[in-house]
Formats: C-alpha cells, sequence, structure tokens
C-alpha cells in the first residue's frame, strides 16, 4: 500500500514538472516575440537628410537642403531671398539732394571732361558768361532821389573792375522791397543773407566764413577736395565739393 503511495506521488511530481516545463516555453515564446517586436521597431528608419548645400542652392525638390544664397523667389518654388539682391535705389552717383543732372549735357569735374575743343566744364550753379560787364556807376552817396537810397551790386558777369551802382527804395519807407527773408538796415539797405543768420544754412561739404576767399554770396566756403570722396556727398569740381558734377558747355557769345 505504502509502494502505491509513493508511486502515486512520483507519477504526480513528474506531471507537475511537464506543466511547469510548458509554461516555461510559453513565456520563453512570449519573450522571444517581445524581442522580435523591439528589432523590429528599433530597424525602423530614422535617419533624416539634414545635408546643407555649401554653395546655397535653394530646395527645391524637398530633400530639405538649405538655401543661403538668398535669392529671390519670385517664380514660387520655395526659394528665399536673403543676400540683398534687391538693393535699395540711391542717387545716381551719390549727388547731394536736390541736385538735378542735366539732361542731354556732358557731366566733368574739370574741363578736361569735356570731350569737344570748343566746350568748358561749368561748375554747377555757375553763371555762364560771354562778354563781360563794365562797371555802371548810377550814384554815389546820397545822390539818390527822396525815399531812395544808393546801393553798390556787383553786376552778373562783371569785368572785375570794380561794382556798380544803383538807387532802390529805402526798405525803411518800403517795408516789403527787402521780402520776407532780408532784414532792413539802418542805411534803409536790405542786408545781406549769409550764413550767420538764424535760420540759414551752408551746402553739404561746405563751412560758414564770410568774407574768407572763395566764400559765396551768403558766406559759405565749400570744402577743398582732390576726388569725390572727399565730400560728403556730390562731386569734386575744380578743386571743391559741389552737390554734383559741373557741365560741359561752349562758351556764351
Amino acid at each position: 500500500m505504502n509502494v502505491v503511495r509513493l508511486l502515486s506521488g512520483v507519477v504526480l511530481t513528474l506531471a507537475m514538472g511537464c506543466g511547469s516545463g510548458t509554461d516555461g516555453d510559453a513565456d520563453a515564446d512570449v519573450d522571444a516575440d517581445s524581442d522580435s517586436d523591439t528589432d523590429v521597431d528599433s530597424d525602423a528608419d530614422t535617419d533624416v537628410d539634414v545635408d546643407v548645400d555649401v554653395d546655397g542652392d535653394a530646395d527645391e525638390d524637398g530633400d530639405g537642403d538649405g538655401d543661403g544664397d538668398g535669392d529671390a523667389d519670385e517664380d514660387g518654388d520655395g526659394d528665399a531671398d536673403i543676400d540683398g539682391d534687391a538693393d535699395a535705389d540711391e542717387d545716381a552717383g551719390g549727388w547731394c539732394p536736390g541736385y538735378v543732372e542735366p539732361e542731354g549735357a556732358a557731366l566733368c569735374r574739370s574741363s578736361d571732361d569735356c570731350t569737344e575743343p570748343s566746350e568748358t566744364c561749368w561748375e554747377p550753379g555757375a553763371v555762364m558768361c560771354g562778354a563781360c560787364m563794365p562797371t555802371e556807376r548810377e550814384c554815389e552817396r546820397d545822390t539818390c532821389p527822396e525815399d531812395t537810397v544808393c546801393e553798390e551790386y556787383e553786376p552778373r558777369c562783371s569785368c572785375g573792375d570794380g561794382p556798380s551802382s544803383r538807387c532802390v527804395p529805402d526798405c525803411r519807407f518800403d517795408r516789403t522791397y527787402c521780402g520776407d527773408e532780408q532784414p532792413c538796415g539802418d542805411d534803409g539797405l536790405c542786408v545781406p543773407i549769409d550764413c550767420t543768420m538764424f535760420g540759414v544754412s551752408c551746402p553739404a561739404s561746405a563751412e560758414c566764413s564770410p568774407g574768407a576767399p572763395n566764400a559765396d554770396d551768403r558766406g559759405c566756403v565749400r570744402r577743398a577736395c582732390t576726388e569725390d570722396g572727399a565730400c560728403d556727398c556730390g562731386a569734386c569740381v575744380f578743386g571743391r565739393c559741389h552737390d554734383g558734377p559741373g557741365t560741359c558747355s561752349p562758351p556764351v557769345p
């Protein structure tokens, strides 16, 4: 009887061991399947094409290449413009504001720039003179009619033989004669406008120095130069900074 019980226990033990082994194989299979899934996932292509085109060509085929040259996108292909191809317009030659380039005339900085033998270079704003005008003395001090005064002036295209004179309204009696800009002086003559007055300024590349050699009618002296780069703007004409180049023109009759 005891032998039978002993054999039964052995059989039961063997049966339990076989069941345990089956469970272990199943677990192994599950793990293997899990590993297989993991391998499949890990094999996925995670590489990203981030190649950058050194020459800056735009990515037109969608491969992610970058464009560094900044050509403007005018045809809808996605190119970006960052290289400043569309530069802002600038005044031709860097002339000063207000300078109007003459039409149909050759520009010059000296007479050497004029190709026609009969032409000479005239600086911007220059009075083109032919024959000079001699001095005309219409009056002297206190010789003018009542309510007028004797004014000296430099005639257009003067021959350089001294100022001319003429009788003009006395601004102390005719307040409109000098206009809104010029004040009336104690002597009845309009005070010439110069750069020392409030609101009067000199052109670019010029300094206020009334009475100095080469000063204009407002007392401004243009900066000496040898090339355009020495001027704030404009051109170097006959060794002085002007708003722009001069003009080649034949002599005035």
